[in-house]
């Protein structure tokens, strides 16, 4: 998961674009959220966003196909 917000004056949105761009050229699943808010270390002191990205990151494994190896 890639998260950002459109405040932040460290990662820009085309910069993020390209990362989920290489991730996703080496075969990596991710999502993108941008809606997170204030500037780029935000999140993580207030901390009600990073909780936010847990559970969202959580359901989403949660909700994944389950994969089996051989």
């Amino acid at each position: 998961m890639l998260a950002r917000s459109p405040d932040d004056s460290l990662v820009d949105g085309p910069e993020a674009a390209a990362m989920a761009a290489r991730l996703a050229a080496d075969g990596i699943e991710v999502a993108v959220v941008d809606d997170l808010t204030g500037e780029h270390d935000f999140a993580w002191r207030d901390g009600s966003q990073v909780a936010r990205l847990v559970r969202e990151a959580l359901a989403r494994l949660r909700d994944a196909p389950r994969r089996t190896t051989s």
